[in-house]
């Protein structure tokens, strides 16, 4: 029986200690020596202590963690205890999972394993740290909780607050023996479990999109600078015009009236070419001056919304370091359409910041890879008055996995470009607003080879244009919900 609980415990405080390196995404074997180690200790402290004080017992480990972390990462306290106790109450949690799955294996399958309590005991832990390995394999959450280390995005404390009625529950049924209560509270961990696992996956969205916005406003803030800087230059330019460009103006007066006034004198050559000369080195001043400060690059169309003209500026000079031009074509099919309107009724500003980031980021990869240099996006209303967003595009066409598995999980064909957490965040957010998605292959302009469509008609369809996937027909219609409109070419 010693050597049950010992094993028992020395995997739980491991997986633990592993789930630590997970959530801080510091995962190296140095460390997982040190883990091994207080492993074993906490492990015999489990088995030199009476049951009755396991209360006890549990805490202490939880301390003696919390000071391996410490030591180890070097976070301040908080951050060490947060950790430690999200860490604790993950294991935990997977612990119970595990002996839930091996008690319906047993009773399904091998009721001998419930009469075994060794046997029991192994495949309760061996599935433990297969859920604890497989955990960290599901790409959204892979990278584990890097919003942690940042001390100031822990004001959303909810993390934490689970993992103490989690902890607390544990330690509840660690000290009674009413089946009833135990039942209560083992379900409530569970809840707990599943609202740690969503409160994680929401808090990464919010970091990316907080991300986001930061980039936005670190490049609105650089094209302020940018734009003052201009301002000041253009400003001298013209200080210096009001003193200059009178008085050629008047040079030029004084040598007509002058031919004029005596047809009989000789026309002062060398004058004439003096102000012309001076007025072609006025003239380069200005075009090197203009030409240094204005960016031809910036899209034509504003859609007077600050957050959306600055992440296109933004885009088409990312676009221009891979010779990528982006054309911006906006529009609305009447007076009762316009942005401000789908702002309200259709998609947050953030979220529609987010939207054309991902898709045209989309874009310029593609057209990248295939060494093409066109792109559109065009912001409209149809014939029905439904808001319609349109990404076109020359680049290589989606791999058939990415378009099966598009808002499932992260799959990206471009490892070097890009992480397929993009796709991924266009789905969520026109699921969230009932729109449709349309990948139309069939595009018959000449620049382009597809477009990725985002409709908000609340149909929340999912469709697929196209007249070159025959031989892949068939895993496409893996995808219950994706409609596929063939065309024969």
């Amino acid at each position: 029986m010693a050597y049950v609980i010992f094993v028992k415990y020395f995997i739980m405080i491991y997986c633990s200690l592993y789930i630590s390196t997970k959530l801080v995404n510091l995962n190296k074997w140095k460390f997982h020596l040190v883990f091994f180690s207080c492993s074993l200790g906490i492990g015999w402290l489990y088995c030199l202590i009476p049951s009755r004080y396991t209360g006890f017992t549990f805490f202490i480990s939880i301390i003696t963690m919390c000071l391996i972390i410490k030591l180890i990462y070097h976070f301040s306290l908080f951050i060490t205890f947060y950790i430690t106790i999200l860490s604790v109450a993950m294991s935990h949690s997977l612990y119970l999972i595990s002996s839930i799955a091996t008690a319906c294996i047993g009773i399904l399958l091998f009721p001998q394993i419930v009469e075994d309590i060794l046997a029991r005991q192994m495949i309760e832990l061996l599935l433990h740290f297969a859920f604890v390995f497989l955990l960290f394999k599901i790409k959204r959450i892979k990278r584990g909780m890097p919003f942690l280390i940042n001390e100031q995005s822990n004001g959303n404390k909810t993390g934490i607050y689970l993992s103490f009625v989690i902890i607390l529950s544990l330690t509840l049924i660690k000290l009674t023996n009413i089946e009833a209560i135990s039942i209560i509270t083992i379900l409530m961990i569970l809840l707990c479990f599943y609202l740690l696992y969503t409160w994680w996956l929401q808090r990464i969205k919010t970091t990316y999109m907080e991300r986001m916005t930061r980039k936005e406003l670190e490049f609105l803030n650089n094209e302020i600078t940018s734009l003052k800087q201009d301002n000041e230059i253009l400003s001298a330019l013209v200080h210096k015009d009001n003193k200059i460009v009178p008085s050629l103006i008047m040079a030029v007066k004084d040598y007509i009236a002058g031919v004029q006034n005596d047809h009989s004198a000789k026309i002062d050559i060398a004058l004439g070419n003096e102000i012309i000369q001076n007025l072609e080195t006025l003239l380069l001043e200005r075009q090197n001056t203009i030409h240094s400060c204005v960016s031809f690059n910036l899209p034509i169309v504003k859609t007077n919304v600050i957050s959306i003209d600055a992440l296109m500026n933004y885009m088409v000079q990312k676009a221009s370091h891979y010779n990528i031009t982006i054309h911006f074509d906006y529009h609305f099919s009447n007076t009762s359409c316009n942005l401000k309107k789908m702002l309200s009724n259709c998609i947050s500003e953030s979220e529609l910041c987010t939207l054309l980031a991902d898709l045209i980021d989309n874009a310029i990869i593609a057209t990248n890879c295939n060494h093409h240099s066109n792109i559109m996006v065009k912001i409209f209303s149809d014939s029905e008055n439904q808001y319609v967003i349109e990404v076109w595009d020359s680049g290589i066409p989606f791999e058939a996995e990415v378009i099966v598995n598009l808002g499932r999980k992260r799959i990206t064909t471009h490892k070097d470009f890009g992480t397929g957490i993009g796709l991924n965040t266009i789905y969520h957010i026109t699921s969230t607003h009932n729109a449709s998605i349309m990948i139309d292959e069939t595009v018959t302009e000449e620049m382009y080879t597809k477009k990725m469509s985002v409709i908000f008609d609340n149909q929340h369809s999912y469709i697929l244009k196209t007249n070159t996937r025959a031989e892949e027909f068939h895993y496409l219609k893996k995808r219950i919900d994706l409609q596929i409109e063939s065309f024969s070419s």
